[in-house]
């Protein structure tokens, strides 16, 4: 038996992820256009669930409903806003869902092309949009314009990992520059640092896929010269950001010492061991937390909200994932997976990741790997089954 390619699903996942980004000019309701991929992923999900998934995509779906039953509980004591469960079954569920149809063989070069010009595209105005939003809460605070972080970079950060997997050169080198020019704009010091990695490698890569002729190398070696020369004077003209490094050298972490302490004593003198193991519930970090704030970390806000064994969980995922990373051999593929194993991390270890849905675009690049890396052993796997039926 044969399989197929079928792009439509694909499509119109990538679709939704864009119109999401855009809610803000379209006239249809924030909660349609999210319901609307949520029911995308699930059809998808209920299609290809005959297929299997792997440990990685096992383990972050048993996480996700691990979240959903602390979810319900406290919906029981308090209603309880859907925003950041809602993000984890979007991010649990796309990577799924894009991992099974990368090994069916149902994503091709073309689909790939397209999702990073559409999320490109769609993200510029997105950037801008958070930003006049930032601006606007900061001036009825009292502070200046130019004492602001964007965490609208944060989409471009996720899309970083797709230019490891367009294979037209030009338009991939040019949404690595945009991606970058925007993550540095931003002064979100947690995706500068995260980006270092993807940076790396992918200028490695374009160097070595050069033909090992002069010329295209000298030219190569000229861009980066430039990038890397804006990108510096960028950041060195950039006050506020200058400052907050500097800041960060002295020890200044905007206050995250002192948030992560206070959550790591909740959570260790707990008053019972269901607090211990199973954590305070959904949000306890803002219930219980002395500043009625998020823990700014996704292993400390997994630690409070779910105790121990929604940590082991969530690191089960992370290490599924390493070793997903561990077995790929193509190069392409494996620039690609330590790429989103680097901005995972990073963005688990300062910020916050599972809660956010933008994390979700980096299983389009995981459903890349899943097809190059992996997609014959789930076809000869359908096909050996077929015979014997």
């Amino acid at each position: 038996m044969s399989i197929k390619p079928s792009i439509r699903l694909p499509y119109l996942i990538v679709y939704a992820i864009a119109a999401n980004l855009l809610h803000f000019i379209l006239p249809i309701p924030p909660i349609v256009l999210r319901s609307t991929w949520l029911l995308l992923i699930i059809y998808g999900f209920c299609k290809y669930i005959k297929f299997g998934l792997n440990n990685f995509e096992k383990a972050f779906c048993i996480f996700a409903i691990y979240n959903m039953i602390h979810f319900v509980m406290s919906l029981m004591s308090s209603p309880m806003s859907t925003t950041e469960i809602g993000a984890t079954i979007l991010i649990s569920l796309t990577f799924v869902v894009f991992g099974i149809m990368g090994r069916l063989g149902k994503l091709d070069d073309k689909f790939f092309w397209i999702a990073g010009v559409l999320l490109i595209v769609v993200g510029i105005p997105a950037y801008y949009h958070e930003e006049q939003v930032r601006l606007v809460k900061l001036m009825m605070m009292g502070s200046t314009a130019d004492q602001t972080t964007v965490n609208a970079s944060t989409l471009f950060l996720m899309i970083l990992p797709i230019v490891f997997v367009i294979k037209k050169k030009l338009t991939s080198i040019g949404i690595f520059i945009v991606c970058l020019f925007f993550i540095i704009l931003s002064a979100k010091r947690g995706n500068i640092a995260a980006a270092a990695v993807p940076a790396v490698l992918y200028i490695y890569i374009v160097y070595e896929s050069a033909n090992k002729t002069f010329f295209k190398r000298f030219l190569i070696t000229l861009a980066i010269v430039v990038v890397a020369s804006y990108a510096w004077e960028s950041i060195i003209n950039n006050e506020y950001l200058v400052s907050r490094y500097e800041d960060t050298l002295e020890g200044k972490t905007s206050g995250r010492n002192d948030i992560y302490f206070s959550f790591w004593k909740l959570w260790s003198e707990g008053s019972n061991a269901w607090q211990f193991y199973f954590g305070f519930g959904y949000h306890g970090t803002l219930i219980y937390g002395s500043d009625g704030r998020f823990a700014h970390q996704d292993w400390l806000e997994i630690l409070v909200d779910f105790g121990l064994v929604g940590l082991i969980l969530y690191l089960s995922a992370f290490i599924c994932f390493y070793k997903l990373f561990r077995r790929t051999e193509r190069m392409d593929c494996k620039f690609t997976m330590l790429s989103i194993l680097a901005i995972w991390l990073c963005k688990a270890s300062i910020s916050m990741g599972f809660t956010d849905e933008r994390f979700a675009i980096m299983a389009i690049p995981y459903g890349y790997v899943m097809c190059k890396s992996f997609k014959r052993k789930i076809i000869n796997k359908t096909e050996t089954n077929a015979n014997y039926r």
